[in-house]
């Protein structure tokens, strides 16, 4: 059988190198079909990367969005309840919505021909996509694969869309290559979350264990040694770090609140992060390009900003979180806060905010029980060896 996966990000890649693994490990040809930014990631992992969509390139333009959206709109108010957007405008709103779907858009329209013509001649009999890259369904129905989407949070985003609205220049992508437009392409949802968090409108998931991935990494030898008081990690991953100056402004009023709280922390950053933090306050390590998978089960607390790998990261290893959640990754924070396992920092957030939210996380038993229990549940879910036989029945 041969798999051919289709990620925009690294670490949308990331939910997916587990069941490659497995896939390979079965006896299965493998391909993943990515931009230049992210085709590192993939050799890294083990995995042959096809390289697709020169021209315009979703991370870099992902990052710029961002940076325009918060310029025009600051940081986005959220209903506390719903986690809806407040406080625009109809005319923000509708600026705002074309604003995200344009870099997908434009992604996709960059993709749609290297896709459609190496899948023609590579056949593959099976596409796994990331549910934002728009033009997989090109490189599926060109050959008659079934095609799955590889979820990594709440919802299946961008299933659903009539094509009756789709804006022209997308439809047309679609209709240089022959394949008729419809509302959803994909048979299921490979689905990492734990059901009990996934919303009731996905359909037909596919259950699988979130088998942590972040990367590559080596282990230093204080992680070896036990923590002597308590330790708390701090992250704010790829997007927070990629458009406010580094997250170094947040990242340093959140180490700064955690100074003075008997815990040991240790700030998780990337290499070109660490200088926009400055010197450290005492009694916190600031490391590089440490992925979490090593650092967390070493941890009794994490903060971070709601994204989905260190949120999944997080839940396989029943560490409490502290959130303070960018508007996109709201609805997973809300669910697990519903959940009590998790923690969410107010909008304006202030030294004592933080500091009894760590509390919180390191002296309740019931939000240590509560994440406990979705720890159980992630790891109750069908290892990706398993789902290997779920999809070799699919392809028949």
């Amino acid at each position: 059988m041969r798999v051919l996966f289709i990620p925009l990000a690294p670490t949308h890649y990331f939910h997916m190198v587990p069941l490659a693994w497995a896939l390979r490990t079965a006896g299965h040809e493998v391909r993943v079909a990515t931009q230049a930014p992210a085709v590192d990631a993939v050799t890294q992992s083990g995995m042959t990367a096809v390289a697709v969509g020169d021209g315009y390139h979703f991370m870099p333009n992902a990052t710029a969005s961002q940076q325009r959206i918060e310029e025009r709109l600051g940081r986005i108010p959220l209903n506390i309840d719903t986690g809806e957007d407040t406080g625009l405008s109809a005319e923000d709103l509708t600026w705002l919505n074309m604003e995200r779907f344009g870099v997908l858009i434009s992604t996709a329209a960059a993709m749609a021909d290297d896709l459609a013509e190496f899948s023609r001649w590579w056949r593959p009999d099976l596409v796994v996509t990331d549910p934002l890259a728009l033009a997989a369904p090109l490189a599926s129905e060109v050959v008659g694969a079934p095609l799955l989407r590889h979820l990594w949070g709440l919802g299946a985003p961008g299933a659903g869309v009539p094509p009756e609205i789709w804006p022209p220049q997308f439809r047309e992508l679609f209709d240089r290559h022959g394949v008729t437009p419809r509302a959803d392409f994909a048979a299921g949802n490979i689905d990492p979350c734990p059901g009990s968090l996934q919303l009731p409108e996905v359909r037909d998931r596919i259950p699988v264990r979130p088998v942590p991935y972040n990367g590559s990494g080596l282990v230093p030898d204080w992680l070896a040694q036990p923590a002597e008081r308590p330790r708390v990690c701090l992250t704010m991953g790829t997007v927070v770090t990629g458009v406010r100056d580094g997250g170094g402004v947040l990242g340093r009023d959140l180490l700064e609140a955690l100074a003075g709280l008997d815990v040991e922390i240790v700030a998780a950053v990337g290499a070109a992060d660490r200088e926009q933090l400055g010197e450290p306050p005492a009694g916190v390590r600031i490391v590089e390009q440490l992925p979490l998978h090593l650092l967390l089960p070493s941890c009794d607390a994490v903060i971070h900003h709601g994204g989905a790998s260190t949120v999944l990261t997080s839940l396989y290893d029943g560490v409490p979180q502290l959130l303070h959640p960018e508007a996109d990754d709201y609805p997973m924070a809300r669910a697990l806060s519903g959940a009590r396992a998790a923690v969410l920092l107010p909008e304006e957030f202030g030294v004592d905010d933080v500091r009894a939210g760590v509390r919180k996380l390191l002296d309740d038993d019931a939000v240590r029980a509560a994440a406990g229990k979705l720890r159980d549940e992630v790891r109750a879910q069908p290892a990706p060896a398993e789902v290997v036989g779920t999809l070799e029945k699919l392809i028949g």
